[in-house]
C-alpha cells in the first residue's frame, strides 16, 4: 500500500496546476508512471492514469470541468502484490 491520499476535490484551479507539476516531478523521479492505455480510457482526455512503481496502485487524476467538477486525485486499483 503506497503513502499517496486520495484528493476529492481541487479547491482551485490553482490546486490543480500545482498538482500537476507536482505529478510530473514524481514521474521524473520515478515514483510514477503515466498509463496512456488504461483499461480503454486512452481517449478521454480529461483523465490521465498513473502507476505507482513502489505499490502498483493505480491512481486516476480527472481535470476540472468548470462549473461542474472541480478534479480530483483517486485511487482506482489497489495491488494485488501485498508488501
Amino acid at each position: 500500500m503506497s503513502n499517496w491520499e486520495e484528493i476529492g476535490s481541487f479547491h482551485s484551479p490553482m490546486e490543480f496546476n500545482r498538482f500537476n507539476r507536482w505529478i510530473e516531478q514524481q514521474i521524473k523521479k520515478k515514483f510514477f508512471i503515466e498509463i496512456f492505455d488504461y483499461k480503454g480510457h486512452q481517449d478521454l482526455k480529461s483523465s490521465r492514469y498513473f502507476k505507482c512503481c513502489s505499490s502498483g496502485e493505480i491512481w486516476k487524476l480527472a481535470e476540472p470541468d468548470p462549473g461542474y467538477f472541480s478534479g480530483a486525485w483517486v485511487l482506482v486499483e489497489h495491488s494485488e502484490n501485498k508488501t
